[in-house]
């Protein structure tokens, strides 16, 4: 029969074989990632809020679905309140992923948000980084962030007619 103190270090000896394990497993999911890793449709839900001026901002929300084809092209559809006026609206963009499971994706002439992607790409976190200003991006002072969550492997939203 094992004492207490025998059962003790067993219980240590196989955490610290899991902590070996799970660190390894995550050195190796490392560069699982890539524009592929995002495919089928997304649901995020956004709270926060976008700049009306120096030092001062007005409350931004909304909701939406987003499809992404693991090429590198995103579908959005969105319901947004900006300062608690409502705008339903689509849009389309672009999107990578590198290997670190970091990205960016990109609307042209709106804005721009990094990504950080589960390796699964069950989930991803963004945060809005640049605004579309004078012709340009320009670094953001909006304050947006969120998660999204795969919600099909299919497309729900469709590309805008050409």
């Amino acid at each position: 029969m094992i004492h207490e103190h025998g059962k003790r270090a067993l219980m240590v000896l196989f955490c610290g074989l899991l902590g070996v394990t799970s660190v390894a497993s995550a050195d190796s999911d490392k560069a699982r990632c890539s524009t592929a890793t995002l495919k089928g449709t997304y649901s995020s839900a956004v709270q926060g809020a976008i700049s009306t001026g120096p030092d001062s901002f007005a409350p931004d929300a909304y909701a939406g679905f987003v499809t992404y084809d693991g090429l590198g092209n995103i579908w959005l559809r969105k319901t947004s309140s900006i300062d608690g006026v409502w705008n339903a609206r689509g849009s389309s963009g672009t999107y990578t992923i590198g290997n670190d499971c970091v990205g960016l994706a990109t609307y042209p002439g709106s804005s721009k948000f990094q990504y950080f992607v589960s390796p699964d790409g069950k989930t991803l976190n963004f945060v809005k980084v640049a605004s579309y200003v004078g012709g340009q991006f320009v670094d953001s002072p909006d304050r947006l962030s969120s998660t999204a969550i795969r919600v099909s492997k299919k497309a729900l939203v469709q590309p805008p007619p050409i």
